[in-house]
């Protein structure tokens, strides 16, 4: 690839300075070029090269496809552990973390979509380091099923299922922004 590159841009300049010298010989004695002769140094000097730069030429951009089977590597702050969880669960977990119960299924909704968004972004960056998140407010509170078990204790019952029901109902929804 680096190879084309470097023959495209040899002929790019070849054809620049054709084109260049080509406009200023044709002119007539006035200093008149014909509208063809614009056209003709325009195709070649920008429309060419562009084209041919759209296709061969692809944008390089973090690489991330959602699977709801996949992991997330979860740092314990706490105890410093990392700990693999199944990626909807740690969405579960991050929407009782960030969330109360109390608000509106929509923006419960919203804010699970915003949260998927969001560590499917730092797993991308992260795929070389050791962890994805930190499950702190330094990237996202993500409370395991034990620990809200052991808070919600009696509520428990009430609580996670309108949890999941934002989860479950926003499955695979995702924002993003020109491709990424």
């Amino acid at each position: 690839m680096l190879t084309f590159l470097w023959i495209f841009l040899i002929i790019q300049k070849s054809f620049n300075f054709i084109a260049v010298f080509t406009c200023f010989t044709i002119c007539n004695t006035e200093g008149y070029c014909g509208l063809k002769k614009i056209i003709f140094t325009t195709l070649i000097i920008i429309i060419i090269p562009f084209i041919i730069i759209t296709i061969f030429i692809q944008e390089l951009k973090p690489e991330f496809k959602y699977v709801s089977n996949m992991n997330v590597r979860v740092k314990r702050e706490e105890t410093g552990k990392i700990d693999l969880v199944p990626f909807e669960e740690y969405i579960t977990g991050v929407l009782a973390g960030e969330m109360p119960t109390t608000f509106n299924m929509e923006a419960l909704k919203a804010q699970t979509v915003a949260a998927r968004s969001y560590v499917m972004k730092k797993m991308s960056y992260n795929k070389d380091k050791d962890y994805d998140v930190i499950d702190t407010i330094m990237n996202q509170v993500y409370l395991d099923d034990n620990y809200l078990q052991s808070v919600w204790q009696d509520d428990y019952d009430v609580k996670i299922p309108k949890i999941r029901q934002a989860v479950n109902s926003t499955h695979g929804e995702y924002l993003e922004y020109k491709g990424r």
